[in-house]
């Protein structure tokens, strides 16, 4: 057999005589045959022969087969165009070899895998484990496939330096083919250990992946090829020592926390640790605010506005260096942010609660109580309230609110009295009106408990509006309350002029046996014009008012204590 080929191809030349080919031909020919005959219909005889070439064909196998083996094993074989010699005892062990050797001429660097990754789960054991394995003498266990994890190193280091983008799927697709022919598992657990020795870094969608917290991310990554062409591998830079222990020193200050790591990854996982508590204490504040003016809230803001800056999507060298670089910002908001804390977990929230209420009752009866003491002090409590920073002069409020709640006070005591006055006026008119011929008992005790229950109303009252309120609600109940004495009055009347009608219609037989009715009793009036009953015309002082109401009073009881009564003309 001659050779023209110098593919990636096994051609072997088998060596002996060719005797196998003539057995092989007899064995075709004797099959052709049967297959082209229908042999239950010829005769017996002929089945006979047929039977009898049908054992021979098994014989011829397994000469075949025979003469085969020992042909394969005087044969040459050529790999990839040249002629290699081939050891082996069998055809089996031969024609592994074989492969092998063509194997490993494609794939040169297949051999560099040593300790293979056989299943997801073994990557993902790896990615949760400890990062550091330690011999005896504090030597660094070197990985069974160093040189592989180097070649890996080494490309991604180049592509880098490139400044070209560097993606999980082409390294699979790079050495996946030849000259490597490595596993993707393979070459997602030789990444991984990179990523672990904190040599490269792993971004996807704009977040720096870390091995044991986001270790299922990571193996969606690993193991799905959509999402290994969107996960961004990045050369990790090296920290300057001295930058990493400033940053630690500045978050054991700012913080109060001394165990942080040494290592770049385990103080970055510290720092964002501490920071995402922080972040849940202030949005704990945050909910406290509950829609009122309380102060302190754009400095809550400003800290997650600082600690925002510090997310996952950026390097550890570009964290290291803005931590510092924003240390005495941090330091001040730190300082500063004791007075929230101070102000909700004391009594300045309660003070300055009363405060903000205050101001709302100033605004509601700013009419009622201008003085210009109230005035000074509602001035002074607006300042207060509306200081971005007022906590050392929440102290002040409850003077300020005492002067309002004063104010309030004795303008509520002088009104309740008016109302008073005028209520029992309305109560003393509606009374009068009620105490008529014609009114019923019930409209009168109802006059006289909805007048009680008004003037006990008004004792507890503390709010100026109910107050005034109060005043109109007795002046329209005693307005409702006359109409409805009125009508009483009305159909009384009516009721007597009809009982008048019927007794005047008909005149009936008196029996000589019924007594005469006895007469109604009769009642004398008197009536009385007021001006002509005091001929004052002109009052000019109250104690005028009310030297005519005492003499008016003294005038009219007279008359009612000579059993009359009065009826009053215009």
């Amino acid at each position: 057999m001659m050779m023209s080929s110098g593919n990636n191809e096994v051609i072997i030349k088998l060596g002996g005589d060719e005797s196998y080919v003539e057995e092989m031909e007899e064995v075709l020919k004797i099959e052709e045959y049967r297959r082209s005959r229908n042999i239950a219909q010829l005769p017996e005889n002929i089945q006979n022969i047929l039977n009898n070439k049908q054992a021979e064909v098994k014989d011829r196998r397994r000469r075949v087969r025979g003469l085969l083996e020992d042909a394969l094993k005087n044969s040459t074989f050529f790999i990839k165009g040249t002629q290699v010699d081939i050891k082996g005892s069998t055809v089996q062990e031969k024609m592994n070899e074989a492969f092998k050797v063509l194997v490993e001429n494609i794939y040169k660097h297949l051999p560099l895998i040593q300790e293979f990754t056989n299943q997801e789960s073994d990557l993902k054991a790896f990615l949760v484990a400890d990062n550091d394995q330690i011999t005896l003498d504090d030597a660094v266990i070197e990985s069974p496939n160093a040189q592989a994890k180097q070649m890996i190193d080494e490309f991604i280091r180049l592509q880098a330096e490139l400044n070209k983008q560097i993606r999980i799927k082409p390294i699979y697709d790079r050495y996946t083919d030849a000259p490597y022919g490595w596993r993707e598992l393979d070459i997602a657990g030789i990444i991984a250990e990179l990523l672990k020795e904190q040599r490269i870094r792993i971004r996807y969608n704009a977040e720096y992946l870390e091995p044991r917290e986001d270790a299922n991310t990571l193996m969606t990554v690993f193991t799905r090829t959509k999402e290994a062409d969107k996960a961004v591998i990045v050369v990790r830079q090296k920290v300057d020592e001295s930058l990493l222990r400033s940053v630690k020193r500045i978050a054991r200050d700012l913080f109060n926390k001394r165990d942080l790591a040494d290592d770049e990854d385990g103080l970055i996982k510290d720092i964002r640790h501490l920071i995402e508590m922080k972040e849940e204490e202030i949005d704990k504040y945050k909910k406290r605010y509950e829609d009122r003016k309380y102060p302190g809230m754009s400095l809550l803001d400003k800290g997650l506005e600082y600690f925002s800056q510090f997310d996952r999507g950026i390097d550890n060298l570009t964290f290291f260096k803005r931590f510092k670089e924003l240390e005495d910002d941090l330091g001040d908001w730190f300082d500063d942010i004791q007075y929230v804390k101070s102000f909700f977990d004391t009594n300045q929230q309660s003070i300055y609660d009363k405060g903000l209420q205050a101001m709302e009752t100033y605004e509601e009866v700013k009419a009622y109580v201008q003085t210009e003491e109230v005035e000074n002090a509602m001035n002074q409590l607006h300042d207060i309230l509306n200081d971005p920073i007022p906590y050392n002069r929440i102290k002040d409020i409850p003077k300020l609110v005492h002067v309002l709640d004063e104010q309030i006070n004795t303008v509520l005591t002088e009104k309740k009295e008016t109302a008073r006055e005028k209520i029992q006026l309305d109560f003393d008119e509606a009374s009068l009106q009620a105490n008529q011929y014609g009114v019923s008992n019930r409209t009168k005790e109802q006059i006289d408990i909805d007048y009680k229950n008004m003037l006990a109303l008004l004792n507890s009252y503390t709010d100026l509006f109910k107050v005034d309120a109060a005043i109109t609600r007795s002046n329209s109940y005693k307005i409702k309350a006359i109409q409805d004495i009125q009508r009483e009055i009305t159909e009384w009347q009516r009721q007597k002029e009809l009982e008048q009608k019927k007794r005047t219609k008909v005149t009936e037989p008196v029996s000589p046996i019924e007594p005469a009715p006895e007469p109604e009793p009769v009642i004398q009036k008197e009536t009385v014009k007021l001006s002509e009953l005091i001929t004052v015309r002109t009052l000019s002082t109250e104690e005028d008012v009310d030297k005519y109401v005492s003499t008016l009073s003294n005038k009219l009881k007279q008359i009612i204590k000579s059993n009359k009564e009065i009826e009053l003309k215009e």
